[in-house]
């Protein structure tokens, strides 16, 4: 008795019962609304649907989920071709009323969805610290303005040039291992020596002593000197005149220039 046709039966299964299980993933599979639907299989299927996945894009697989970050992500990047003209390319019927349509269509329901999501979790997700400000929390909860821990951190991932992206930022073993021997080393260095500390000094300086010289990086824009709201034009020959006489107008006021990249700050004389 031959065994031949039940082998053939057998191997022709496989490949029908794949057959059937994408034929069900694809019905349970969200689909976009009516309307969208029906300009997408007249302006894109031709190119992007099971037989042909130019790009390897199906757009019969691209599931109409927009709850799911990942997959409103890609109907955005969907919406954005269409709307610079890319998609549907040259030659293809899609008037620029049906267009103008297929946009509303597709951009309505992301909209609607990106909004729920902004009033629920706010504009960004949670994200950890990075280790800059891992470093300035700690600084600010042991009072230890000096604390130097952040080195002992992986450095942070970027994305888009930014450290400060929720999807960038991971949390692994080994990031959490860091984060705990920092921490220590920082509470070792806020715990009592048993040796008193040396008394704080609190010195009140005229505004005259408080930077070395007369000017710094950036010229006048970055530093002067001025009296009653008007610049007063003082040079370092003149600083040390009155350091040296020791007649400073208290009525005098030093004017720094400070932003978060560029912070300046002054060096008093007596340092």
């Amino acid at each position: 008795m031959s065994c031949r046709p039940a082998q053939g039966l057998a191997s022709l299964s496989i490949p029908l019962a794949l057959f059937v299980l994408t034929a069900a993933l694809q019905a349970d599979m969200p689909s976009p609304p009516g309307d969208v639907q029906r300009q997408l299989k007249q302006a894109c299927f031709d190119c992007h649907d099971k037989d042909t996945s130019e790009g390897g894009l199906n757009l019969t697989l691209v599931p109409w989920e927009l709850e799911r970050p990942e997959n409103r992500q890609r109907w955005i990047k969907i919406h954005d071709r269409i709307a610079k003209g890319e998609m549907p390319p040259d030659g293809v019927g899609l008037t620029d009323a049906d267009r103008a349509t297929l946009l509303d269509a597709l951009a309505a329901p992301i909209r609607q969805i990106d909004l729920a999501e902004i009033r629920r979790s706010g504009r960004g997700p949670l994200r950890r610290l990075t280790r800059g400000e891992f470093e300035q929390d700690l600084r600010d909860l042991l009072m230890l303005p000096h604390l130097d821990i952040r080195d002992m951190l992986p450095e942070d991932r970027e994305r888009d040039h930014c450290n400060k992206v929720a999807t960038a930022l991971d949390f692994s073993r080994v990031q959490l291992e860091a984060c705990l021997q920092a921490t220590e080393t920082a509470l070792v260095a806020a715990a009592a020596s048993g040796v008193a500390p040396r008394p704080a000094q609190h010195d009140f300086l005229p505004a005259t002593r408080m930077f070395v010289a007369a000017n710094t990086f950036g010229e006048r824009e970055a530093m002067f000197y001025a009296k009653d709201s008007q610049m007063v034009p003082l040079s370092g020959g003149d600083l040390s005149r009155l350091r040296k006489e020791g007649t400073h107008d208290p009525e005098m006021e030093l004017a720094i220039f400070r932003s978060a990249s560029w912070p300046y700050y002054g060096y008093p004389d007596t340092f």
